[in-house]
């Protein structure tokens, strides 16, 4: 294990020591993937920071290509703000709150947290003839279909553990992830985050953030809406939006070392929705975190009489050499398709498709459509029993 490895360890154990143990969060960490493969942990982690400590050390957070047991990425995590009125009965002035998934320089590090049943782990599922697990009605809420090679699903929010200092704003993210075993899907992998307010009043301004860290990065740029990473064996790393269910009319992209860490909500706010977009970095700092963040948007109160699941797409994707674009085109187009994989011959629309990209036909239709919850289950999360808590209901 890397030292940077059990520093990170460490990091992740003071934070979880520092949980009341009336609480006793159900901490989980699985590896994803098949040509490409991460870590990933139910607190939001993906990444190096994906592993609890007792994880094997021979393993990296990001591996790509496999084999090559080079680390491209230390963490990715969602910062989610926006502004809250805290007042539990009437109104007060609205004050913005930013729950952060991973901060990684100053405690709290962690402010999303699994609940404590042992069903809240990351429910795995192998293939999509994969049978129904027991009990998915009854804790998902919307209906078992299967999109991927591998589906992972796990949930969390900023109630289940308040940490010392944090207003939470009173909310649960389910997150997916998804990752075919084809070699026309080879180093992409889909994370949906479905964001929803359990709180009986509305979160305004909210904005939605990626706060990551590459490892042994040559450069790093913002070329909206894709976060794009080099490194000196030729790969490149790509963190891009897919998708949001409401309009986004503003973006930002800022990088700063770990020692110019932001340390209230309100700088942290103030960042995440500035519409700066920082240059590139190059040559890039090992130390330097990367901040990309869009919004704003909105989600009402859990008793509005239009309720709203906010629905926002990345997708991570590696490639071996620059036509990485292509690449991030055919993760968006997959996702926008429901997970349906077309097989196309070497040449697409007329024209030469790049040596990236290129499609052996094998067969006509790799994947079955589905009928999306994250687009037709919205009121049914809201109102599923698995989203009872209490403490969101100021």
């Amino acid at each position: 294990m890397t030292l940077h490895r059990r520093l990170l360890a460490f990091a992740i154990c003071l934070a979880i020591a520092g949980v009341a143990q009336s609480e006793s969060p159900h901490y989980f960490s699985a590896r994803q993937g098949f040509a490409m493969k991460t870590q990933l942990n139910n607190l939001t982690g993906i990444g190096s920071i994906g592993f609890f400590p007792g994880v094997p050390g021979n393993q990296v957070g990001l591996e790509y290509p496999i084999g090559s047991a080079n680390e491209r990425l230390i963490f990715l995590a969602p910062w989610i703000g926006g502004s809250i009125d805290t007042a539990r009965n009437g109104t007060s002035p609205r004050i913005k709150s930013v729950t952060t998934g991973y901060e990684g320089w100053t405690e709290p590090y962690l402010e999303f947290f699994p609940g404590s049943s042992p069903a809240d782990t990351i429910w795995q599922i192998d293939g999509q003839s994969a049978p129904e697990p027991p009990d998915w009605q009854s804790y998902w809420g919307f209906p078992f279909s299967p999109i991927s090679d591998n589906d992972f699903y796990c949930t969390y929010t900023d109630t289940a553990v308040i940490p010392s200092g944090h207003i939470p704003m009173g909310i649960k993210v389910i997150q997916s992830s998804f990752v075919w075993d084809d070699s026309i899907a080879e180093g992409i992998q889909i994370i949906e985050y479905k964001i929803i307010n359990m709180r009986l009043k509305s979160v305004d301004s909210v904005f939605v953030a990626f706060f990551a860290q590459f490892m042994g990065q040559n450069s790093a740029a913002f070329i909206p809406p894709t976060l794009l990473a080099s490194f000196s064996d030729g790969v490149y790393v790509g963190l891009s939006l897919l998708y949001t269910s409401q309009p986004s009319n503003v973006q930002s992209y800022q990088w700063f070392p770990g020692s110019s860490s932001l340390l209230t909500d309100a700088s942290r706010y103030g960042m995440i929705s500035s519409g700066v977009i920082d240059p590139p970095e190059f040559p890039s700092d090992p130390d330097t975190r990367h901040l990309a963040a869009w919004g704003p948007f909105a989600l009402p109160s859990r008793n509005d009489p239009n309720p709203d699941t906010l629905v926002v797409a990345i997708g991570i994707v590696c490639c071996n050499n620059q036509n990485i674009d292509a690449r991030l085109e055919l993760a968006r187009q997959i996702y926008l398709s429901g997970g349906i994989i077309h097989h196309r011959t070497k040449r697409e629309h007329g024209r030469q498709t790049p040596d990236s990209c290129k499609i052996t036909p094998t067969r006509s239709t790799r994947l079955q459509p589905f009928h999306s919850p994250f687009l037709t289950h919205h009121s049914s999360l809201l109102r599923s029993s698995m989203f009872s808590d209490r403490k969101c209901g100021r």
